[in-house]
């Protein structure tokens, strides 16, 4: 895909999600998300059309897409700058609380989180354990001054990609940083498709392939799918799907998850698999024999 100083996006809201035209659909959902639209439209040059095409004019719109985003969860003003520095190359969101940073992981998605232990209202573990689900495929790199082996231990064992003692060497955490996105980016690729049954799964297009046929979905009915292929016949209460696909802390009714698997139900009537309601527990998927 050759990227032009100018790109038209044609763009519509549908079940809460971002669409543009077909030749660009994947790109922007895939790269999009790590820059929220107002940020763009900061950066860029915009003129609205009465037919609904965005124009987006922007001078390096090639860096502008495909950056990275990294958020320093850091309460030292002199490490923020050494941050900045060994880091200009991607996007950087500081967050200096454990308050701020609750509020930066609830609202955005990031490429790559390094994590201050040591915060003045809390503790970069607590953090981790809350947002546990929706950081577990987000590289995690711990910053702290203590070097016993308790804390690294405890930073493993939660799940930590890495691990760097203060005070360090600013190129020393530019490397650990580039090789785990690295690392992240080929496991993203790798994982992108997946078969269920006679359903074949393109993550990153949001469709489903079977008998012929491809289904599009939303991006949320692909999550709820994900989720439940990941774990077949496992019954997941409403509470428990709506907290791994939409998150915590956010003003949506469980009965919303009901109207999604609904949908993604008509999309895969006569599929070999079946998403069956449990009554007074939930959702499950079921692999059959049709």
């Amino acid at each position: 895909l050759k990227i032009s100083p100018r790109i038209a996006i044609v763009y519509y809201f549908t079940r809460g999600c971002f669409y543009s035209c077909p030749a660009l659909k994947s790109f922007f959902e895939k790269h999009l998300y790590y820059y929220p639209l107002s940020h763009e439209l900061a950066l860029g040059s915009l003129a609205l059309s009465r037919d609904g095409i965005l124009w987006i004019s922007c001078l390096n719109i090639t860096k502008l897409f495909f950056m990275f985003h990294i958020l320093c969860i850091e309460d030292s003003p002199d490490i923020e700058h050494i941050l900045s520095a060994s880091l200009k190359d991607y996007k950087l969101t500081f967050a200096a609380t454990s308050f701020e940073a609750k509020k930066q992981l609830i609202k955005n998605d990031f490429s790559l989180i390094l994590l201050d232990i040591g915060l003045p209202d809390g503790d970069g573990f607590e953090i981790y354990s809350l947002f546990e689900n929706k950081l577990e495929n987000t590289p995690v790199i711990f910053l702290t001054a203590k070097r016993d082996l308790e804390t690294k231990s405890n930073a493993f064992l939660l799940g930590a990609e890495d691990f760097i003692e203060k005070p360090f060497d600013p190129q020393e955490v530019k490397l650990r940083v580039q090789a785990k996105l690295k690392k992240a980016k080929r496991s993203e690729e790798k994982n992108k498709t997946f078969k269920l049954g006679s359903i074949e799964c393109d993550l990153q297009e949001q469709k489903l392939q079977y008998n012929e046929k491809s289904i599009d979905l939303t991006f949320i009915e692909m999550k709820i799918f994900h989720f439940l292929a990941l774990n077949p016949n496992t019954t997941f209460s409403r509470s428990e799907i709506l907290k791994k696909i939409w998150g915590l802390n956010v003003n949506i009714n469980n009965r919303s998850v009901d109207v999604h698997i609904s949908n993604l139900r008509k999309k895969i009537v006569s599929a070999d698999v079946l998403i069956e309601g449990v009554v007074g527990s939930g959702y499950r998927l079921l692999i059959i024999n049709r």
